[in-house]
């Protein structure tokens, strides 16, 4: 008990008070965004050929790809 009533009475850590540092949960999200916009710019380079193919099917992709 000495232990932990000595680390409660220390004021809260730098790190974990420095929004510079992402929390897990948002390090996923992040991750998740860059491998949505990933494929939305593999889609892209791959419809830029073909702008008259059908824009519903393309955004269904999109959909699609950034739903994971």
């Amino acid at each position: 008990m000495a232990q932990a009533s000595r680390i409660s009475s220390r004021p809260s850590h730098p790190l974990l008070a420095s929004p510079m540092i992402p929390s897990p949960a948002t390090m996923i999200q992040n991750t998740r965004q860059a491998n949505a916009s990933a494929q939305y710019c593999a889609l892209c380079s791959f419809f830029s050929t073909r702008l008259q193919s059908d824009w519903n099917s393309l955004l269904s992709s999109i959909c699609f790809a950034s739903s994971f």
